[in-house]
């Protein structure tokens, strides 16, 4: 049965990491950035297969409830109550919300869990979408869990970033972050993505559904990620797309080099502009921002490089051509077509989705993801190893953008985390960055112009999964199960039975609109 690409058509997250495209860490053979690079994530031992069957032994229990729409009278919804700290639990505890859906044939082979993106993304609040697959998967139930800190899982807030006027760019941007944690306290540990998945699979066994299928979307190829390197025997098969790799620059050179890479693809497939041309524009407009920000009307806030920096990255995916004007008009000292792209891409309702957990965006970012400098160290020690390691990198480091340009980027990046608080969760409780990576079979998705997880970072999480394919679709934004009708198409025939598809599926010679 034929399902419709529009049933994904919202997925398209705006954080990844970090993503919803955020910068993320690991590697096959060898250490995560931040390990190689001296910052973070720090040395150490991480979650293991061992360290979460060893986990799992401590019960959970179930309390069912109803389910709210879209789901219907057959699921299963309720609340699995699931110890705080899987490492040590202490008597402390979370609800985590959940809804089993029945296979439509009524005899499953299999459970397709989906992850959605973020971090801070309540999957009830996408579910319909996820639903949308499942009367194409005959012999699946289906499994969709709120992780910890998102919608019905007790969302996790923060007033730093829950009265955020706009997405905030540079020591602004720091300073919010680090007062998110702050304001959260010591339970900001209780919350990483080894913690969710553990969640998740002691509610698969605990319902006594057969093994799982993962399906993960931006941030959710992480947990994806991190659920077939610890439950290697059990996963039959998995799906990412809009890849966030273990292993990621620190300073996130794949961003700046893939913004120059999908201009140049976005000229030529479009015909709007010359690609040099638009090139050499973009380079003096972050040239003159960096000398004079624009102000707001009616506003203490500035347009500063920064911003430009932040908005190129979803606007040559979403909205070329009034990106061009922007452009152009901002070279004739009209400034008014990029203040107002600034401002529709700055909303915070589109970096913080409704009922998600908005102080996930800090916690999980900055507790996993990579850094320039060690978060075990304290602040000054922090800006110290930043400033070094800043001043060692090429002045053209950054393609179009000056240094200081690329560090004040309100994307999840860099200078983040600087006034973050020391994380302190059990190293049990860490992403395994070093595998040991399993024979999962696992297909690959990304799109050429996608700019949250572009090509040139994705294709790093190649090389940790030895049984997968890689597809590049053309034309294709973040998360391709949104756009590519041969994407979902590859995708549901793969898990409903996982035998990986030849490389070049979804390939495409023929000019764009003709797939």
């Amino acid at each position: 049965m034929g399902i419709r690409t529009g049933a994904f058509a919202v997925l398209v997250t705006t954080v990844v990491f970090t993503a919803f495209g955020a910068d993320s860490i690991s590697a096959a053979a060898s250490a995560p950035a931040g390990d190689a690079a001296g910052g973070w994530p720090a040395p150490g031992r991480t979650a293991t297969a061992k360290s979460a069957e060893r986990m799992l032994r401590h019960p959970v229990t179930l309390k069912t409830e109803a389910c709210p729409a879209p789901f219907d009278a057959a699921t299963r919804c309720g609340v699995a109550t699931v110890p705080v700290n899987w490492a040590k639990p202490d008597g402390r505890t979370l609800g985590i919300w959940y809804a089993s859906v029945l296979a439509p044939n009524g005899r499953p082979t299999g459970v397709t869990v989906p992850f959605a993106g973020g971090p801070g993304e309540a999957i009830s609040e996408t579910a319909d979408r996820f639903l949308a697959l499942v009367p194409a998967l005959p012999d699946r139930a289906m499994l969709i869990v709120d992780l910890r800190g998102n919608g019905r899982s007790g969302r996790l807030g923060c007033p730093a970033i829950d009265t955020l006027p706009w997405m905030p760019a540079g020591q602004e941007q720091v300073d919010a972050m680090g007062r998110c944690g702050q304001q959260v306290g010591a339970q900001r540990d209780d919350y990483t993505t080894v913690g969710s998945v553990l969640d998740v699979e002691a509610i698969r066994r605990a319902l006594h559904l057969p093994h799982p299928s993962l399906l993960g979307v931006s941030y959710g190829t992480w947990p994806v990620q991190i659920y077939a390197t610890l439950f290697p025997h059990l996963v039959q098969a998995a799906v990412i797309d809009g890849i966030n790799p273990f292993d990621l620059d620190p300073w996130g050179r794949t961003y700046t080099d893939a913004l120059q890479r999908v201009l140049r693809l976005r000229c030529e497939r479009t015909g709007l502009c010359d690609p040099g041309q638009a090139d050499a524009r973009v380079r003096r407009v972050a040239a003159r921002l960096a000398a004079n920000p624009v102000p707001f009307p009616h506003s203490t806030r500035l347009l500063t490089e920064g911003d430009f920096s932040f908005i190129s990255i979803f606007a040559i995916q979403h909205s070329f051509p009034g990106y061009l004007t922007a452009i152009n008009r901002a070279l004739a000292g009209d400034y008014r077509p990029l203040l107002a792209l600034t401002e529709a891409l700055t909303q915070p309702s589109l970096i913080f989705p409704p009922g998600g957990g908005s102080a996930l965006f800090a916690v999980v970012s900055c507790n996993e993801f990579s850094a320039p400098f060690n978060l075990r160290h304290n602040f000054a020690k922090r800006a110290a190893e930043f400033d070094r390691g800043l001043a060692g990198l090429p002045g053209g480091a950054f393609g179009w953008f000056s240094k200081q340009g690329w560090v004040d980027s309100g994307w999840l990046e860099v200078n983040l985390c600087l006034h973050y608080p020391r994380p302190r969760f059990p190293s049990q409780l860490r992403p395994p960055y070093h595998g040991p990576f399993p024979d999962v079979p696992v297909l690959m998705l990304n799109g050429d112009i996608d700019l949250n997880t572009p090509l040139e970072s994705a294709t790093r999480a190649k090389k940790n999964w030895p049984n997968s394919v890689f597809l590049t679709i053309k034309d294709a934004t973040h998360v391709t199960l949104a756009s590519s009708q041969c994407a979902v198409r590859t995708a549901v025939s793969f898990l409903q039975n996982p035998v990986l598809p030849g490389p070049r599926t979804c390939f495409v010679s023929r000019r764009p609109g003709k797939q």
